[in-house]
């Protein structure tokens, strides 16, 4: 996947993962990475993920994708076992997701906002077209 692709001159932005670990409590970086873990374990995330990368045939893309859903699942199990027990109620639980992603959400689109931030396009053009780009279809 993205044979050929110069994957150096992608922009890398660290305030991502800066963030969680200099500006936030530890329950919050958890609640934070069990919110976005939830999200991603839609059928539309992950899952889809995955769909793409068998329907490409291409083994590195499978390989990083089981790797990938079982990290997501280790997540999930974390916020089981730890944080349940820091809220009265799942219901709080998501309520302190919904703050601290906003937070995070105002990180990412300061991000977004700066000129660099369009890169994407550009980098994708210059993707070498095959089975990726079918299976997306």
């Amino acid at each position: 996947m993205g044979a050929g692709a110069d994957w150096a001159a992608v922009p890398h932005e660290i305030s991502f993962a800066e963030y969680p670990n200099t500006q936030l409590e530890p329950v919050d970086r958890q609640v934070l990475l069990w919110g976005v873990e939830q999200g991603l374990m839609k059928p539309d995330g992950k899952r889809r993920e995955y769909e793409v990368a068998r329907k490409a045939e291409d083994p590195l893309s499978i390989t990083f994708q089981d790797y990938d859903w079982a990290d997501e699942v280790l997540h999930a199990q974390f916020g089981r076992k730890w944080l349940l027990p820091e809220f009265e109620s799942m219901e709080e639980l998501q309520q302190r997701y919904e703050e601290v992603r906003a937070r995070y959400q105002a990180i990412i689109e300061r991000d977004q906002a700066l000129p660099r931030a369009a890169w994407w396009d550009e980098f994708y053009r210059k993707v070498p077209r095959g089975q990726e780009q079918e299976a997306l279809a």
